[in-house]
């Protein structure tokens, strides 16, 4: 697989707003013992395909919905070494929320964990999608047009940093991503690009400092 080059900006993140300025604090998290990374139920688009009764339309949101976590579980599968990797169904958001880990998480073939590990809320929530952005005086503070990708949570689903590509980087990405990586769907607003590696590499490098984050496409 050829890999996609990033350049990430590790800050820590907590603005306070006076005017246009703003003060950045680190954010520490000491050894997680795993991730928990969330896939996607589409609950909400699949009950109502259900409802109108269009079974062609349920059935391809089904194949890509289950595509999305394929390739989401094949990245971190290859590409995470760090530490652990557990998966949960989105649906469960208000358990792992909880820490009610129990019957909830999932090894990489989707089958519920026999023994649940000791993790207490020493672990990170990997999911994917829109960051929230900082804000100055109401206004996302770069002023960019930022696309999905990975973000990292504490246990009680606060966000530390993040991982996004630029929208218009979406197509060099798609031609430099493999398959089993990679997919996007032609129908419904449904993907995944790959991030397991930056994670991994920037989890190694400084396990302690896991800062609000930035990342983007080097030219």
């Amino acid at each position: 697989m050829n890999k996609i080059k990033y350049s990430i900006y590790f800050t820590s993140c907590f603005l306070i707003s006076t005017g246009a300025s703003a003060q950045v604090a680190p954010v520490e998290v000491k050894g997680p013992l795993a991730i928990l990374v969330q896939l996607k139920a589409e609950r909400n688009r699949e009950e109502g395909l259900a409802r109108a009764n269009n079974t062609s339309m349920l059935q391809a949101l089904r194949n890509d919905r289950d595509k999305v976590r394929e390739v989401m579980i094949n990245d971190f599968t290859d590409h995470f070494k760090y530490c652990p990797v557990y998966y949960f169904i989105d649906t469960n958001y208000d358990k792992i929320k909880a820490n009610m880990l129990a019957g909830v998480l999932l090894d990489k073939d989707g089958s519920p964990l026999q023994q649940l590990p000791a993790l207490k809320d020493k672990y990170l929530i990997i999911t994917y999608g829109k960051p929230e952005l900082p804000q100055i005086n109401g206004n996302e503070y770069h002023g960019i047009s930022v696309g999905k990708g990975l973000i990292i949570n504490d246990a009680h689903f606060k966000q530390l940093a993040y991982f996004y590509k630029m929208e218009y980087d979406e197509k060099k990405l798609k031609k430099r991503s493999s398959p089993k990586y990679y997919f996007k769907s032609r129908i419904f607003d449904m993907e995944y690009f790959p991030g397991a590696e930056l994670l991994n590499k920037r989890m190694a490098s400084n396990p302690v400092h896991i800062p609000d984050s930035k990342l983007q496409l080097n030219k």
